[in-house]
């Protein structure tokens, strides 16, 4: 790693430094490449016939020394070879090679080493005994990534700038403690920016009782800006988050959250951006959450955070869908309060299944003002219900500002070039300006980085 004096932060260059960050928890850190840890990937389970996997979930294939990704959720046939022709499963990677002492490895180089996964940080020109002074552990083939600051009381407090950059393919199913099963298990900083995560992939075991993307637990008021987790899959033994596992204070401002999410626990909180945590009072805003979340039982989920806490948000597209048995669903909170301040919403996501309770956004009297779900989601805050056609139509949006917050993909205008057009329902300006590209003469604006195409 090397120190960038000018804005004393350190700098990020491969996956070897981001496991150096357990040594160094209260500094800043930028990323300066996209990181791919898909070598973490040694610890998942071996594919097995007749076996039920989830969309997002990863796998080795033994015979063909080889990693996968499931596409759809499916039962597996008596061949894997078979599941794969039938496009339910993607290639991610061979496997990391055993060290050998008759070897040499370049920087970078990936190993397995006595159950252990590592990256090369000093060359190897010449064959040797392996030497753990010139490699950096990523994992174990048992538990994957070892998450950084696991303890509540010893967090990561730096700052973390991503430039922008994208970290992919982290594989963890930790054994430790309650934040061991996340990218960083307990945040007590004050800001992350600028950074996507893609294709992780989270087992909780019995001990992992919060587990997200990012951050077990936010203990500060951070701001969270333009951070993003994409095609990633979640499972906790008690609540599960998007981004955040739990967390009480956390402003987030232009992110976006695309996750297959569930619990083993039947009665845990399931929150698409904050698994069981409200929104700051400082506000929050400019949000998309889509997937999946699953429901086991008696859960209670909800396209933002806790269902039984205040939230503080505006200018939030909620597209998921709520499979399964739930206790309570929420576009955004079951809690009637004047704590909340909800506004300028819309859920255009979907509901099978079962639940006891349904807010298509909140319940009548919890200060909510021009918020809107599509009809077919139902809910008792039957005020807030819209046909699809009344949604995808600028008069519908009281309030709403389509010059400088939305655009309405169906509306006649340069507009139309947005892809994916959301269904043409509207779509958040800062979300989906993510980059340009040029087809023809005209300038197509939109999810053009790791989210296109998983919309509209």
């Amino acid at each position: 790693m090397a120190y960038i004096e000018e804005i004393n932060m350190i700098t990020i260059n491969s996956a070897a430094d981001l496991a150096l960050i357990n040594s160094g928890l209260s500094e800043s850190y930028s990323l300066a490449n996209n990181i791919d840890l898909s070598a973490t990937m040694m610890a998942a389970d071996n594919w097995a016939a007749s076996t039920f996997y989830r969309q997002w979930v990863v796998v080795k294939v033994s015979a063909e020394s080889k990693i996968y990704r499931c596409l759809a959720d499916h039962t597996s046939g008596s061949s894997f070879a078979d599941d794969l022709a039938a496009g339910k499963w993607e290639y991610v990677r061979d496997y990391v090679p055993t060290y050998s002492s008759s070897s040499t490895y370049a920087v970078g180089a990936e190993v397995v080493y006595s159950n252990n996964i590592y990256q090369c940080i000093t060359a190897i020109t010449v064959p040797e005994a392996f030497n753990a002074a010139k490699w950096v552990q990523l994992g174990t083939t048992s538990a994957g990534w070892l998450s950084i600051a696991t303890l509540y009381d010893s967090p990561f407090s730096g700052a973390i700038d991503g430039k922008n950059h994208t970290i992919k393919n982290l594989y963890c199913r930790s054994t430790v403690g309650t934040y061991g099963c996340n990218f960083f298990g307990v945040y007590g900083g004050s800001s992350v920016k600028d950074i996507t995560l893609k294709d992780f992939c989270f087992v909780g075991s019995s001990s992992s009782a919060a587990v997200a993307c990012f951050f077990g637990n936010i203990r500060t008021s951070a701001v969270l800006q333009n951070v993003k987790a994409i095609k990633c899959y979640v499972k906790s033994n008690n609540i599960a988050g998007g981004i955040s596992g739990a967390g009480t204070q956390a402003v987030f401002i232009d992110c976006v959250v695309n996750a297959v999410l569930e619990s083993a626990k039947t009665d845990a909180a399931i929150g698409a951006l904050c698994g069981n945590g409200y929104l700051s009072a400082a506000g929050s805003r400019n949000i998309l959450v889509s997937g999946r979340i699953i429901g086991a039982g008696s859960n209670k989920a909800s396209g933002i955070g806790s269902t039984a806490m205040a939230q503080k948000i505006s200018n939030a597209v909620i597209n998921i869908s709520f499979e399964g048995a739930f206790a309570t669903i929420a576009g955004i909170t079951a809690l009637s309060s004047a704590s909340n301040a909800i506004t300028n919403i819309i859920n255009i996501g979907s509901k099978s299944g079962t639940a006891t309770t349904t807010y298509g956004i909140a319940p009548v009297s919890a200060q909510v003002s021009s918020c809107y779900v599509i009809n077919t989601f139902g809910g008792s805050d039957t005020a807030h219900q819209k046909t699809s056609a009344q949604l995808k139509q600028r008069e519908t949006f009281a309030g709403w500002d389509f010059e400088n917050d939305w655009y309405l993909p169906e509306e006649k205008n340069w507009a139309m070039q947005l892809y994916p057009r959301n269904g043409g329902y509207p779509c958040l300006r800062t979300l989906w300006k993510i980059g340009t590209e040029i087809i023809g003469r005209k300038i197509r604006y939109g999810l053009l980085g790791p989210i296109r195409g998983l919309l509209g």
